[in-house]
């Protein structure tokens, strides 16, 4: 008896799959099918990859709001500020020029820097 083959069947030619034998190359086809991505898979990734995207989205109009908000409470209260200062008046009625010269100072030096 030859000790390199069993009962005639070469290990590297064929494979038992319990349906028979099957040549490898056979074989290797039908791995790359089950390799194969289903449509519900396929499906579920690009829902899922919408989904993110709009997470991502969602997230960015979140801070762009933020950021509207707080530079509208920056301007607002510039603009009660400034209102105060105009609305100030002397003992006689009149108009307190002084609030209203700092004010115009004060944009002056925004506009420098």
């Amino acid at each position: 008896m030859d000790q390199g083959t069993s009962k005639g069947v070469s290990r590297t030619d064929s494979v038992d799959n319990g349906e028979g034998t099957v040549s490898k190359a056979l074989q290797g086809s039908r791995k790359k099918k089950r390799d194969k991505v289903s449509a519900y898979e396929r499906a579920k990734k690009v829902y899922e990859e919408i989904q993110e995207e709009k997470r991502k989205e969602r997230r960015l109009r979140k801070q762009e709001r933020e950021q509207r908000q707080i530079a509208t409470e920056k301007y607002e209260k510039t603009k009660r500020k400034a209102n105060k200062m105009f609305r100030k008046r002397s003992k006689k009625g009149q108009p307190n020029l002084g609030a209203q010269v700092e004010i115009l100072l004060e944009k002056i030096q925004q506009k420098m820097k």
